[in-house]
């Protein structure tokens, strides 16, 4: 028995890579200190490309982007109230400030 994907014309099957579209990186697992010991949040990150990128530089720099958000969050120190709701936004506003510097 052979399995055939079906697709609706609402699909969007182009490529996310070129210029002008998005790219959903893999979850990145964020460490942070509980009473009980250390514990792992998944983090996901949403990179809208610009219309100035090429999709060669685009597929060539955001791998390395990719490691050093998860660099970054594997040496920052978080906590379990970091992973509140009141405190999400300002941690998406902070990695944003890093990726975009």
């Amino acid at each position: 028995m052979r399995s055939v994907a079906v697709f609706t014309q609402e699909d969007d099957l182009r490529p996310r890579a070129y210029a002008g579209r998005y790219i959903q990186l893999d979850p990145i697992m964020a460490p942070f200190q509980t009473t009980r010991g250390i514990r792992y949040e998944v983090v996901t990150v949403h990179l809208i490309i610009g219309e100035n990128s090429t999709p060669r530089y685009t597929c060539f720099v955001v791998p390395m982007l990719h490691e050093e958000i998860m660099f970054w969050l594997c040496n920052s120190v978080f906590t379990t109230a970091d992973f509140t709701d009141e405190r999400k936004a300002g941690l998406a506003a902070e990695i944003l400030k890093f990726v975009e510097d």
